[in-house]
């Protein structure tokens, strides 16, 4: 039965992977990029829905946004360095 309203309320069901949406919620500032999750209080869900929400829908712009994010993260340690 819950299988059934589901396919009523729901057109489009997509499962993300846990690893892009840490990547995404440090992109948008959700949490830095030294940080792990903190589990500790349940605003971590809230967080999670945020980012899933503003996700791309394309899942190949989702991962060119990634590999951008990683490239720029490698050249601030370059200069760091």
């Amino acid at each position: 039965m819950l299988e059934n309203w589901k396919k009523t309320k729901f057109q489009k069901v997509e499962v993300v992977d846990a690893s892009i949406n840490v990547a995404f919620r440090k992109m948008y500032g959700f949490q830095s990029a030294k940080e792990d999750k903190n589990r500790d209080k349940h605003w971590h869900h809230v967080k999670d829905a945020a980012v899933l929400s503003m996700l791309p829908v394309n899942g190949s712009t989702r991962l060119k946004l990634i590999r951008q994010m990683y490239k720029r993260i490698e050249r601030v340690k370059e200069v760091k360095d």
